[in-house]
């Protein structure tokens, strides 16, 4: 019997100890689904490159906030730098704020998502997925600062197999393929 309590308080004694070791190299991240109302802190399953993740999307008027545990590849930024980003085609203007983090409940916060508020800029736009020609003043708002050009596909069988459209951007740190400066 008392072998048997031996073993017992030995095995007891491992199994925490492996449970507090694990705890303390796991990162702890806050996570939410859209629309983020109930918030549950987790241990993140990645151990090697685990990062925390919170962002507030706005499509057209529609905001989708989340937060996650992540691994390092999926960020769009730096760690610990909250990025704001905007792009506005003239039909569902988009805009969102980033943060990527690397400590315990770093991404309690909730971000605000990038001013909407219009900055004087106007871009040539387009004003529906049908357009063919894409010359409607679209107003640039928050962080917007540049027009650019991106040439693109139609999905639309009315329309010429490639459009140019020209968007309002800021921050440009997003990849939009064949972007090009709008003549002045």
């Amino acid at each position: 019997m008392l072998i048997y309590q031996s073993k017992m308080k030995l095995i007891l004694t491992i199994s925490i100890t492996w449970a507090l070791l694990l705890t303390v190299e796991s990162l702890l991240c806050f996570e939410c689904n859209p629309p983020c109302t109930n918030e549950v802190l987790t241990i993140c399953r990645y151990q090697s490159d685990a990062v925390c993740l919170t962002h507030t999307l706005l499509v057209g008027k529609k905001i989708i906030k989340g937060k996650y545990c992540t691994q390092s590849v999926e960020c769009r930024t730096r760690l610990n730098v909250q990025l704001d980003y905007s792009l506005n085609f003239g039909i569902d203007p988009m805009s969102e704020s980033v943060l990527c983090c690397d400590s315990d409940r770093c991404n309690k916060q909730t971000l605000p998502a990038p001013s909407q508020e219009p900055n004087g800029l106007q871009c040539d736009s387009c004003s529906s997925y049908s357009d063919t020609v894409c010359n409607t003043p679209a107003n640039c708002v928050g962080l917007e600062d540049t027009c650019a050009v991106v040439n693109g596909y139609t999905v639309n069988s009315h329309g010429p197999p490639e459009l140019q459209h020209s968007i309002c951007v800021g921050n440009c740190s997003v990849s939009v393929s064949r972007v090009q400066p709008a003549p002045l």
